[in-house]
């Protein structure tokens, strides 16, 4: 049996892509062999524990691929159909599959746990959370206070809480430290045993309760809150950032801790928050979660002033570049849910081959910090100066107020509102300066008074003198940012109900326009303007134009060299096998959808349209549901790639719907989903036995 066969065996009978993953570097080996791509030229591949390396020649270049962005690659192959040859399948039988040892101290660490619970309890532990496993549960006193024992084997801890509240957490630096100090000697007697000392502490949190807020402090915070929407909202008070209602609720999602109840002049909400000494690392916790964070601090007079915001765009904006490798990526998508991201390779773009690669979110994040910082000269500014300063997401205009270690704060108005400035983290601030290259300093005022108003004369006790200030510096038009001459568009509005309608080789035109379209936009590393939008819009994929792709159609020839030469070898696979799959649903039965989801009273919410094709759906949004989030899932690159442009505001993954995972999260699911008998492997439906259409239904 060859290694293909073997390949597509592992791929029906393990679930698990990161054994997967394993088990393909156990196949490959270390090895290597001559390579010829599918752009005609020659090179070589190697591969070794850590993946694939792919070198070009004459000039050498190498492009490498880590062994779970290849089990991707494989099962995108797979799925549409693509892995084996006619041949290979006619004599391809399912063999014994690959199989990867378990990781074995994770192995032990469990039997050790399970072992335990077994004598102790006559059970089975619950190993659906690795990072809360729970080992002993008691009521330890009089007054029945229940102790709960957690086992960690992800963050390596052991959490025992009374009640609600934590009263001892002991943290190790690794699953093996753990294990041998833990779980060797697990004993449920000193598990659930409490001090006094720990009795106390559990008393004084239990008895807890947030100082009350005042009235000017509860309209400060309302009036901090309508100017930040989108954001939490930490509002300093006793020592500690709190933060109120929704936002409360959020925060304790994403950090844990305990949501409490706090008097306010205007009602009792929810509470919850982090001392004011630690806003540094909490505030960073919560932006790299994908949220916007406004830290308002205390005064000595009781108002508040900023002290940090930290917007979710700039944590790793959208089409900066980093490099890895030795490559240039540009930042395609960030999923903050997955904490990944997804880059695509410059240099290849540029030659249209659009190769993406997934990294950590952490890592990347790192890498656009620190690249370039040590290479630029810094930028020469002090307080008082006039700046402006190009972020990745916007530009902040004004005059710089304080200079820290860490942080830089710009004033941006005149009015007199504590919180009209932006405290921006230095390091970014100074590229921002770099970027723009012009810093105006302060200017020389000349004064000159126009009138003056005799005490006696006037019957006061002071002389009035009325006098103006002129500046002798430039205007800040010399330092305005250039502006781009295209006017980029937003989400695209559908308004023609005979979008699609058309001969086959009128459709056919209309495809490869738009994949022009696309390919200058890729290039050009830009949105689409509202004109290009009406091309890509036009694009209704290949459905019913197999004759496209049959080089025997002697009426198509023209089309079928022109595809040829438009779409690299990959696209035109992928283009080429969804011939018979492909589907479009029109402008007018869309807006009957919709008229059905109205009549069932939806009016906004976060809506999903998986296998969105190009993203009609979107385009036909009503006006009464125009505050909802959008969200699409687009197997085909080509496809998913127009929709990212018609639709830039939506929440768009160019992948398998099965590598998606938020469950519970959406309102409103619509779409045209696929139908048919075959199966989509999803680690977590796959033992329900859905078939395409059903799984899709299950999962939205």
């Amino acid at each position: 049996m060859g290694g293909k066969q073997r390949i597509m065996a592992l791929y029906q009978t393990q679930p698990d892509r990161s054994l997967r993953a394993k088990a393909l570097a156990k196949e490959y080996g270390i090895g290597g062999h001559s390579h010829d791509f599918l752009d005609g030229s020659r090179g070589f591949v190697n591969h070794d524990w850590k993946g694939l390396e792919f070198e070009r020649y004459p000039d050498h270049q190498k492009t490498i691929l880590k062994w779970t962005q290849v089990e991707q690659y494989i099962d995108l192959m797979i799925q549409s159909d693509r892995y084996l040859t006619d041949r290979e399948k006619e004599h391809y039988t399912p063999p014994v599959p690959i199989t990867v040892e378990p990781d074995a101290t994770l192995t032990h660490a469990k039997n050790l746990i399970r072992d335990f619970c077994l004598e102790e309890y006559d059970s089975e532990p619950d190993f659906s959370d690795l990072s809360k496993i729970g080992v002993a549960y008691t009521n330890a006193t009089d007054e029945d206070i229940p102790i709960q024992v957690n086992v960690d084997l992800v963050g390596y801890r052991v959490e025992r809480y009374l009640g609600e509240v934590l009263i001892n957490e002991r943290q190790y630096e690794s699953l093996e430290d753990l294990t041998e100090t833990e779980l060797e000697a697990l004993d449920f007697s000193e598990l659930v045993s409490v001090t006094d000392e720990e009795l106390e502490h559990y008393h004084s949190k239990a008895e807890e309760r947030p100082a009350l807020l005042p009235l000017d402090a509860a309209a400060e915070y309302n009036a901090l809150k309508e100017q930040y929407p989108d954001a939490l909202v930490g509002f300093e008070q006793n020592g500690y950032y709190e933060f109120y209602g929704e936002d409360a609720r959020k925060v304790c999602e994403l950090l844990g801790g305990k949501l409490l109840e706090k008097e306010t002049a205007l009602g009792t909400v929810p509470v919850t928050g982090f001392p004011s000494n630690q806003w540094v690392y909490r505030a960073k916790q919560l932006w790299q979660r994908g949220e916007n964070i406004y830290l308002a601090g205390l005064n000595e007079d009781g108002t508040h002033h900023q002290t940090k915001y930290l917007r979710r765009e700039d944590y790793l904006p959208l089409d900066a570049t980093v490099h890895m490798e030795g490559r240039a990526f540009r930042v395609d998508t960030v999923n903050y849910d997955r904490g990944s991201v997804t880059l695509q390779d410059v240099a290849l773009a540029e030659m249209r081959m659009p190769v993406f690669r997934e990294e950590p979110l952490a890592l990347v994040r790192e890498l656009y910090e620190e690249q370039d910082m040590m290479e630029s000269p810094l930028p020469d500014y002090k307080v008082g100066d006039n700046v402006v300063v190009e972020l990745p997401t916007r530009t902040i205009e004004g005059k710089v107020g304080y200079v820290g270690e860490t942080d830089v704060r710009i004033d941006t108005s005149a009015h007199g509102q504590s919180w009209d400035n932006e405290v921006v983290n230095k390091q970014q601030f100074e590229e921002g300066l770099r970027q723009n290259e012009q810093v105006t300093t302060q200017p020389d005022d000349t004064v000159k008074t126009v009138a003056i108003y005799p005490a006696e004369e006037n019957r006061m006790p002071y002389d009035i003198v009325i006098q103006t200030i002129g500046s002798k510096s430039p205007t800040l038009d010399a330092v305005e940012p250039e502006q781009s001459t295209l006017e980029l568009a937003g989400n695209f509005h559908i308004t023609d109900d005979d979008l699609g309608v058309g001969g086959p080789k009128q459709k056919f035109a209309r495809n490869i326009e738009a994949i022009r379209t696309l390919f200058k936009l890729e290039q050009e590393h830009r949105g689409a303007t509202a004109e290009e939008q009406q091309v890509l819009s036009q694009y209704v994929g290949w459905g019913g134009l197999a004759d496209a792709f049959d080089p025997g159609k002697d009426n198509w020839a023209k089309e079928y060299a022109e595809l040829k030469g438009l779409l690299s070898e990959d696209e035109y696979a992928a283009a080429r096998s969804s011939t018979l799959n492909a589907h479009y649903t029109s402008p007018v039965v869309i807006r009957s959808i919709y008229d059905a989801v109205e009549k069932m009273g939806f009016q906004s919410g976060n809506i999903l349209e998986p296998s969105m094709g190009v993203g009609n759906f979107f385009g036909m949004l009503p006006t009464s549901m125009a505050d909802s989030r959008l969200y699409g899932v687009e197997l085909d690159s080509i496809t998913g790639r127009i929709a990212k442009k018609l639709y830039p505001q939506a929440d768009i993954t160019v992948a398998g719907f099965e590598t998606t995972d938020r469950r519970d999260f959406y309102d409103l699911a619509v779409g045209n989903v696929p139908f048919g008998q075959y199966k989509v492997n999803d680690k977590a439906y796959n033992k329900l036995g859905f078939s395409i259409h059903n799984y899709f239904f299950a999962k939205a």
